[in-house]
């Protein structure tokens, strides 16, 4: 559930072109995101029993609305309209969050339908996590201007704002332990994290992990970052790579080569594990928080430089593939996935 500037060009102009039927088909679920989590750099662990694919349901955007589509039936109910350029669904617990890409913040009711809250951002919204009661925001656009933001929707207001270093922007947000974690930071370093006090709303300390950090998450007590590993100068290294950091000291503890040829993994935590994508093997990877070792390779449909999305949501792991137009139900128990849906937009939020 993350967006980049070009990403967020690109849905403005699929919004216009879809109109109000969106770019949803048939059936279906963090990521970070927020799924229970968010799509990916979230920390919620979803009850881990597996269930049917057909008992997931999705919320998606188009621009102008906002529904509920349940997988078994495909029934569509929509629960907003009027809205003005509507692009992400974030689900944190059984909240529902539409960013809108004038910076605008909604939380929909998803059982009777309706706006029930709004913020003003600074900027759109590309992640939320929640810390304790807290529901923070990370706005902005990757690259240009990013800031990560305390937000009060009942009272319409935001009432903390996170600035990094000059020279330097967040991307990606999780949280745990009772801190934020994002990537970035520190304008000196690509391989920075930063650790924020959600009380003080300030970054706290800022670590180097090693490698060109991409996402993150939090699970186990421990920080997992994934991205993009130095290349040394022989020639060795590269590709996508995992560490595992103390929270307490900033120590890589553990370190993991997910990927020979770099890509743009995306990560989630849940179900006794760490999901990571291998985009260009079209592979979800399972890595023990124990080892830290990779447990499983599951293919995933086409590989290609592209963004997967992960979502977990009853009990499977849900990849979306952009490359084959669908998302692949993962059972953790068998490490395989049994079920495909097709077209499930990017961006839409999973129901826990």
């Amino acid at each position: 559930m993350r967006l980049s500037v070009w990403l967020i060009t690109l849905l403005m102009v699929l919004a216009t072109s879809c109109g109000g039927n969106g770019t949803f088909v048939t059936t279906t679920g963090p990521g970070g995101g927020p799924d229970t989590t968010d799509s990916g750099g979230g920390t919620t662990t979803p009850n881990a029993t597996p269930s049917d694919p057909n008992a997931v349901v999705i919320y998606v955007a188009n621009g102008f609305s906002v529904s509920a589509v349940e997988v078994a039936t495909d029934e569509t109910v929509e629960l907003a309209s009027d809205l003005d350029g509507a692009f992400t669904v974030f689900v944190v617990g059984d909240d529902v969050f539409v960013a809108e890409l004038d910076g605008t913040l909604l939380q929909v009711d998803p059982g009777g339908g309706g706006v029930v809250g709004q913020v003003d951002l600074i900027a759109p919204a590309v992640e939320l996590a929640l810390e304790g009661q807290d529901l923070w925001a990370l706005s902005g656009s990757t690259g240009i201007q990013t800031q990560i933001e305390k937000v009060d929707l009942s009272g319409g207001q935001v009432t903390a704002t996170v600035t990094p270093a000059a020279g330097s922007y967040f991307d990606d947000l999780a949280a745990g332990g009772g801190s934020l974690w994002a990537v970035g930071g520190d304008p000196k370093l690509a391989a920075a994290i930063a650790k924020i006090d959600p009380a003080l709303a300030t970054v706290t300390a800022t670590y180097d992990v090693g490698i060109i950090a991409g996402r993150l998450a939090v699970e186990g007590g421990a920080v997992w970052v994934v991205g993009g590993g130095f290349v040394n100068p022989d020639g060795t290294g590269g590709g996508d790579v995992l560490v595992k950091v103390d929270p307490a000291t900033g120590e890589v503890v553990a370190t993991t080569q997910i990927a020979d040829i770099e890509g743009f993994p995306d990560i989630a935590a849940g179900y006794g594990a760490i999901w990571i994508t291998d985009t260009a093997a079209g592979e979800l990877v399972r890595v023990d928080p124990a080892t830290g070792t990779v447990a499983a390779r599951i293919p995933v449909g086409s590989g290609g430089q592209d963004r997967f999305e992960i979502d977990l949501a009853k009990g499977l792991v849900w990849v979306t593939n952009p490359f084959d137009d669908k998302s692949f139900a993962v059972d953790p128990a068998l490490n395989a996935w049994e079920q495909g849906v097709d077209r499930i937009p990017r961006f839409a939020g999973f129901a826990p």
